[in-house]
């Protein structure tokens, strides 16, 4: 079947290329001030169906017929970009043709990553959902699914799925979920977060060593009356976790002649000046001034921040933590605050989030909130590291990040 010059459906400014067809489908070609787009005229409705030839996207259904497309429809001079799905029953996750992936891609506040993922020439079919109900609707139909903050429930209805790439270091969730199959693949951002959440971490320690707080609060007051300042020169640090993040907060605290101290599983000889392991909190915590908690969420890690090694710290030491809230446990940290056993703290990860507004940690005074911003997915980065992995992916080759589900990072 031909469709032919579909005559009273060329806009203004538009001009008709000639019939072009996608396996039995037959359709139009058409040239506007957007591209090229195509359409047919064999809807239900009866209605036209016009899609960026570009930006489509096809599967095909066990008929051979198309049974998904990205398209848009058009109206006067405006155009409103839908998304129309429909179900799978036999069909091939990858477009046929092309043999690229399907990438679903999902996350609140990254809203610009598929135009950044275009510019860098992800090479997989690139589909952004931009609520919940869309997401549903198309992760059956993902092969690899770049993510951040997806609904755990929702990963059941991906039966194609083969690799999730998270947005962030932190995949416990991930790891956590029984409706995420165990042979699907899963990655971590790494090498990306160390400098910014070092950075963080540097500017919390100066305001407390040079009491900014005192300096702004004299400022409101119009008070001009000098007061002692610290140094964070020859003060100890010690450091839980020496991976990437780890690792710079220690040369961070060499720019600034700190003592460093570390935890880690091999307590990583030569990179600190006194270096610990798992089994030894008390002694690591035992001369601190401050403690910085960058560990994953793992069954090892839970709690390990307890009642019994915060009475082990200096009355004088402050705790910062840009890990995850479930290595601190939270009522003994309020405990021993409330009984002066250590300093204050400085919390940007809790083990509830948001932070409940009845929590009591909001009204401790020497405690300063953060709501999860130490280390944010930059779009630029995350997408940078996601495109080589990809191309990875393709090639048959080990990809970065990849999570050992039983040691949880």
């Amino acid at each position: 079947m031909v469709i032919g010059n579909p005559k009273g459906t060329i806009r203004n400014g538009e001009s008709w290329l000639g019939n072009r067809s996608y396996g039995d489908l037959p359709m139009n070609l058409v040239a506007g001030r957007s591209g090229v787009y195509a359409q047919w005229n064999f809807c239900r409705d009866g209605g036209l169906l016009r899609f960026n030839a570009r930006e489509s996207l096809w599967l095909r259904n066990s008929a051979g017929m198309p049974s998904l497309a990205m398209f848009r429809f058009g109206s006067g001079s405006a155009s409103l970009e839908r998304t129309s799905i429909a179900r799978l029953r036999q069909g091939d996750e990858r477009d046929e043709k092309l043999n690229r992936p399907i990438i679903v891609v999902y996350g609140p506040g990254h809203e610009h990553l598929k135009e950044i993922l275009k510019i860098m020439h992800c090479p997989g079919q690139v589909i952004m959902a931009r609520d919940l109900h869309e997401l549903e609707e198309i992760l059956p139909m993902a092969e690899i699914v770049f993510g951040w903050k997806v609904p755990p429930h929702l990963y059941g209805k991906a039966c194609h799925l083969k690799w999730v790439q998270s947005m962030g270091a932190g995949v416990d969730d991930l790891i956590a979920n029984p409706d995420l199959s165990p042979t699907v693949m899963i990655t971590r951002i790494v090498d990306q977060f160390g400098p910014i959440i070092a950075e963080f971490v540097f500017a919390e320690l100066l305001a407390d060593v040079r009491r900014l707080d005192l300096a702004r609060q004299q400022q409101s007051q119009k008070i001009w009356k000098p007061f002692a300042v610290g140094s964070l020169q020859g003060q100890a640090i010690g450091i839980a976790g020496l991976g990437s993040i780890g690792r710079e907060l220690v040369r961070k605290a060499r720019v600034f002649d700190m003592v460093v101290y570390g935890l880690s599983r091999s307590a990583k000889p030569g990179l600190v000046d006194f270096g610990f392991t798992p089994a030894q909190w008390p002694e690591f915590v035992r001369s601190l001034d401050y403690l910085v908690l960058t560990l994953p969420a793992t069954a090892e890690t839970q709690y390990v921040v307890n009642r019994t090694i915060l009475r082990a710290m200096k009355p004088q030491a402050i705790i910062i933590n840009v890990g995850r809230g479930e290595i601190l446990h939270q009522g003994d940290l309020v405990d021993a605050l409330h009984q002066g056993e250590i300093a204050g703290a400085v919390l940007d990860v809790f083990e509830t989030e948001p932070l409940p507004p009845e929590d009591a940690l909001w009204k401790l005074p020497r405690v300063r909130i953060s709501p999860h911003i130490a280390g944010p997915s930059l779009d630029e980065q995350v997408a940078r590291f996601f495109v080589a992995n990809v191309l990875r992916y393709l090639h048959h080759e080990p990809l970065q990040g990849v999570v050992d589900r039983e040691r949880g990072y």
